[in-house]
């Protein structure tokens, strides 16, 4: 994983720059060929890195849209320590 997203002063933040550009051509493409559009979504680093790794270029293959994001739920340990890092 890229160290430098675990910085609290470099956070990850909205879409990347084009982003909706790109996603208006994913769905004017499966328009085109009179598909729905396939979106997936991947808790980056879930369950651990060289698996979450495998399933993005699975999914490269596969489908149209992938989002990448933070896994949504955290043990009280876990949550503990972000909150520790953050103060």
């Amino acid at each position: 994983m890229n160290p430098t997203w675990r910085s609290p002063r470099r956070t990850p933040g909205g879409p990347a720059p084009g982003a909706p550009a790109r996603f208006d051509q994913v769905l004017a493409r499966a328009r085109a060929d009179n598909r729905a559009a396939l979106a997936t979504y991947l808790p980056a680093g879930y369950p651990h890195q060289a698996h979450s790794l495998r399933i993005l270029h699975r999914l490269a293959e596969t489908t149209d849209v992938i989002e990448l994001g933070w896994r949504y739920t955290f043990t009280e340990r876990q949550s503990g320590r972000i909150a520790g890092d953050l103060q």
